[in-house]
């Protein structure tokens, strides 16, 4: 039953196969955002301040300043890293880059990214409270903290390598998160229905009850269900 065309795998396989090539083993667009970002950074486009983090891993306004204390941090070392190499002891750009560099421009890129997302979360909460919604001003405020308790916790050897978080800092860390989850847990699948994706969109008959969907003759890959 799961290779019916009605579970949806054709078109998935379609896309797997620019999605793997493309963004497989050299994450292609990772290198590009970096690349843009140094290059950015260098001639002023973008701008950082100081996130003047002091310690706070207690709220969702702390954490975003280590997430912005830890993205300026890898910026400046893969850009000092590639000076070094390039300029004085004078290798090409390019096998600097592909060939020494792609751990700290994947990390660089994917922080970016995730503070960026940071950013979008601010500006939705604001947006609630604005519009004078405070129950939804809170709900996004609690899922914004579990959010970016779950990105630093998935990047919490970068932060503990560099000296950003002590050991004890991280273990507050995991445990804030454990304890977001279940605030968040209670009240995750209205959260998920919220979002108003059509049922239809994100299941296939083996996610369902596929039992039922063979009790009958459906002649394989007839269903009632409008396809995509």
């Amino acid at each position: 039953m799961s290779y019916l065309s009605a579970n949806g795998f054709g078109i998935a396989i379609g896309f797997s196969h620019a999605g793997m090539t493309a963004e497989g083993d050299d994450s292609v667009l990772m290198q590009k955002v970096a690349k843009e970002l140094i290059d950015a950074a260098a001639h002023g486009i973008v701008k950082y301040a100081d996130p003047k983090w002091a310690g706070d891993l207690a709220s969702p306004e702390g954490l975003l300043a280590l997430l912005r204390t830890f993205e300026q941090a890898l910026l400046r070392e893969l850009a000092t890293s590639m000076e070094v190499q390039t300029k004085k002891q004078g290798k090409r750009v390019f096998d600097v880059w592909m060939g020494t560099e792609s751990d700290r421009i994947q990390a660089l890129a994917r922080a970016f990214g995730e503070r960026m997302s940071a950013d979008a979360f601010v500006e939705a909460i604001a947006a609630a409270k604005a519009k004078g919604d405070a129950e939804a001003a809170a709900t996004l405020r609690q899922v914004f903290d579990l959010y970016l308790l779950h990105v630093v916790n998935q990047q919490l050897a970068h932060y503990l390598v560099r000296g950003i978080l002590t050991p004890a800092q991280g273990q507050t860390i995991q445990a804030r998160l454990h304890a977001a989850v279940k605030v968040v847990a209670a009240y995750a699948l209205p959260l998920v229905s919220s979002l108003g994706l059509d049922g239809e969109m994100v299941r296939a008959p083996i996610a369902g009850d596929w039992l039922k969907f063979n009790s009958f003759d459906n002649q394989g890959e007839t269903t009632t269900r409008p396809r995509m």
